[in-house]
C-alpha cells in the first residue's frame, strides 16, 4: 500500500487542489511538496501558475524598463520598498538586460558630463575640473566631505590622491582618541581644505580641536613626516 494513498486518489486531489496549494496539501499529508506536484501530473491535473510576490509594478515590463533607464536595481527596490532580489528576478522574467553585466553602477548616465579631456566623468569630478580649469589625472580622486555622494556642492568636494582617499575611508571607523601616524598625515591633508573646520576634523578623529590645531601648526606630532 502506498505511504500516501491520497496522492493516488484523483477525485480527492482535484477537490483539495481547488482550494489549497501544493505546499498546503503537502503539509496536510506530511510529505514533500514535490510529491504532490508529481501526483498532480500523474492525475492529469493542470498546475496553476505560481503567484508572484512583491509589488504589482514588478509585473509591468514597460514600467520596469523605464525606471531602469534612470535608477539602479537598488534604487528601484528602495522606491518600491521591496528586496533588490525581487527586482532582479522581475527583470530576468521580462528579459531586461542588466547594465555592466549585472554589476551595480553608482553613477548613472544622466549624472555624467563631458570633461575637458573629451571623456565622460561623474558630475562631481566634472565640477571639480571646471573649478580648477584643468583635467584631473587618474591618480586624483574627488572626495565628498560630508559622505553624501549626492551633495556635489564645491564646498563639499576636495581633491585627494588615490592613496590618501583610500586611507581616509579606512579611517572612518570609530577612533578612541589615540592618533596613529597615518591619522596625523590625513589630518594634515584635510586641514588644507577651507571648507573643513578644526571642529569637524576633531569630531571625525574623536580628539579635541586643540589637538587638531596643534598638528596643523606643527606643534604636535613633529616626528611624523
Amino acid at each position: 500500500m502506498p505511504k500516501f494513498p491520497q496522492l493516488y486518489d484523483v477525485s480527492w486531489l482535484q477537490k483539495m487542489y481547488t482550494s489549497a496549494t501544493t505546499r498546503q496539501i503537502a503539509h496536510l499529508l506530511g510529505c514533500a511538496p514535490s510529491l504532490v506536484t508529481v501526483a498532480l501530473h500523474r492525475a492529469g491535473i493542470s498546475l496553476r501558475p505560481a503567484k508572484r510576490s512583491g509589488p504589482p509594478e514588478l509585473s509591468d515590463s514597460v514600467w520596469l524598463h523605464e525606471q531602469y533607464q534612470r535608477l539602479t536595481t537598488h534604487g528601484i527596490a528602495a522606491f518600491l520598498q521591496c528586496a533588490q532580489k525581487s527586482v532582479l528576478m522581475a527583470m530576468r522574467r521580462h528579459h531586461i538586460t542588466l547594465r555592466g553585466h549585472g554589476k551595480r553602477r553608482r553613477v548613472m548616465k544622466d549624472a555624467m558630463h563631458k570633461g575637458l579631456d573629451g571623456k565622460y566623468h561623474a558630475e562631481y569630478r566634472f565640477m571639480m575640473e571646471e573649478h580648477l580649469g584643468r583635467s584631473l589625472c587618474p591618480e586624483e580622486h574627488v572626495h565628498h566631505i560630508d559622505g553624501n555622494h549626492e551633495n556635489n556642492a564645491l564646498e563639499n568636494l576636495i581633491v585627494l590622491t588615490k592613496s590618501a582617499h583610500h586611507r581616509l575611508h579606512a579611517h572612518q571607523q570609530p577612533h578612541k582618541g589615540k592618533l596613529s601616524d597615518d591619522d596625523v598625515r590625513m589630518i594634515r591633508i584635510l586641514g588644507q581644505s577651507a571648507s573643513l573646520t578644526h571642529k569637524i576634523i576633531a569630531q571625525r578623529f574623536q580628539v579635541s580641536g586643540g589637538t587638531i590645531s596643534a598638528i596643523l601648526r606643527g606643534k604636535a606630532y613633529k616626528a611624523v613626516l
